[in-house]
C-alpha cells in the first residue's frame, strides 16, 4: 500500500515539474509576412483651386490620391489590334479611286490632243484647198501673159492694125495698141507676183500644220498603247 502512494506520488512530481517547464518555454508567435506599403503620389495643387475652393469642401479627396503599383505585379504589354475591315476597304476605296482619277485625266488628255488633231487636220485641208486656189489663178494669169506677149509681136499688131482700116495715121494706131498691151502686161505680171508671194506663204503653212498632224497622230496612237497596255506606266505629260 505503501509503495502504491509512493510510486503515485512520483508520477504527480514528475508531471508538474514538466509543466512548470513547458510554461516558463517563450512562445513563439507566427512569422508575419511584410506588406509593401503604397507610396503616395504627391497632388500638386493650383492657385486656382485654392481660389475656387468651395466652402467645407477639402481640396484633395481620397479617390484623387493614385497608389504606386506593386512591384511584384507583372506589367502586361501592350495589345497590338490588327487593322480592321473598315480600315482596309477605306484603303481599297482610296487606290480605286486614284486609279480612277488617273483614268479620267488620261482620258481628258487623250480627247483634248484628239481636238487638237482635228482643228489641225480642218486647218491643214483648208490651206491645201487656199493653194489649189491659187494655182489655179496663177495658171490663168500665166495664160493671159502668154496671150498678151503673142499679141504684143509686131506682125500681130500690123495685122490688127490693118483689119481696123480707114486710119490715116497707122503709126499712131500701132504705138497705141502697143502701149496697151504693154500696161495689160505689166498689170498681169504684178498680179502673178502677188499671187506666187502668197501661195509660198500658204505652202509653208501647210507644211507646218502637215507636221504638226503627224506629231499629234504619233503621240495619241502611244498615249492609246500605253492606254490599253496596263503594265506600261503612263507618264505625265
Amino acid at each position: 500500500m505503501n509503495g502504491r502512494i509512493s510510486l503515485l506520488t512520483l508520477v504527480v512530481i514528475i508531471a508538474a515539474f514538466a509543466g512548470v517547464v513547458a510554461a516558463q518555454r517563450p512562445t513563439r508567435s507566427p512569422r508575419q509576412v511584410p506588406r509593401p506599403t503604397p507610396t503616395p503620389v504627391p497632388i500638386q495643387v493650383t492657385t486656382d483651386q485654392i481660389i475656387g475652393q468651395e466652402p467645407g469642401r477639402p481640396l484633395v479627396t481620397p479617390q484623387d490620391v493614385e497608389q504606386t503599383p506593386d512591384a511584384n505585379t507583372s506589367e502586361q504589354p501592350p495589345q497590338t489590334s490588327s487593322p480592321s475591315t473598315e480600315a482596309l476597304l477605306a484603303r481599297i476605296k482610296a487606290l480605286e479611286s486614284s486609279r480612277s482619277d488617273r483614268y479620267d485625266e488620261q482620258q481628258k488628255r487623250l480627247l483634248m490632243n484628239l481636238d487638237i488633231l482635228t482643228r489641225a487636220e480642218q486647218r491643214s485641208e483648208n490651206l491645201r484647198k487656199q493653194v489649189f486656189e491659187l494655182m489655179e489663178k496663177e495658171a490663168a494669169v500665166q495664160t493671159k501673159l502668154d496671150q498678151l506677149a503673142y499679141e504684143m509681136r509686131p506682125e500681130m499688131i500690123n495685122r490688127v492694125t490693118t483689119q481696123m482700116g480707114g486710119s490715116m495715121k497707122p503709126e499712131e494706131v500701132r504705138e497705141a495698141k502697143a502701149q496697151s498691151l504693154a500696161a495689160e502686161q505689166t498689170r498681169q505680171q504684178n498680179l502673178l507676183a502677188e499671187i506666187q508671194s502668197a501661195k509660198a506663204r500658204v505652202e509653208a503653212g501647210l507644211e507646218r500644220s502637215e507636221q504638226l498632224v503627224e506629231r499629234l497622230r504619233a503621240k495619241i496612237e502611244k498615249d492609246i498603247d500605253d492606254s490599253l497596255d496596263p503594265e506600261t506606266p503612263t507618264r505625265p505629260q
